[in-house]
């Protein structure tokens, strides 16, 4: 396993437990996690090294090709010499993406298995993208 998703596992359960979330499932890189309400929440937890490129894709496959209101996408960015960065974000961005930090590359009607969602990482989006912050968003899970 790579370094910046190791990382990001290890952030994002550690984080998601102060929360105070219970894990119902644990597979890695897949996590269901229970509030205190009682509401679960599916999380992709994705590490990205941002300093081999400026934009991640996933798979749709992830989400089985679904973009709900319980399916979250946990982002770490990882820098060289400055603490990763942790983001929540709902899959329900790409319904409709902005097309500016949020892409969908939608191949379902030629080849579903190549469908992906595409995040981008750079200096002029990064104020948006803090609206995705960890703590910001974690809130929204409970």
């Amino acid at each position: 396993m790579q370094k910046a998703q190791q990382i990001a596992e290890t952030m994002i359960k550690s984080n998601l437990q102060k929360a105070g979330f219970e894990f119902v499932r644990d597979n890695e890189q897949k996590l269901v996690v229970k509030a205190e309400s009682g509401a679960k929440t599916a999380i992709f937890i994705q590490g990205f090294n941002r300093e081999k490129a400026q934009s991640i894709k996933i798979h749709t496959r992830e989400f089985n090709h679904e973009f709900r209101p319980d399916v979250w996408i946990a982002l770490v960015v990882v820098l060289e010499d400055m603490e990763p960065v942790d983001y929540l974000i709902p899959t329900t961005v790409f319904q409709n993406p902005d097309e500016y930090l949020f892409y969908h590359h939608d191949l379902s009607d030629r080849h579903d298995h190549f469908s992906n969602v595409e995040i981008k990482v750079f200096a002029n989006g990064a104020a948006k993208l803090r609206e995705y912050a960890f703590a910001y968003q974690v809130e929204n899970l409970k």
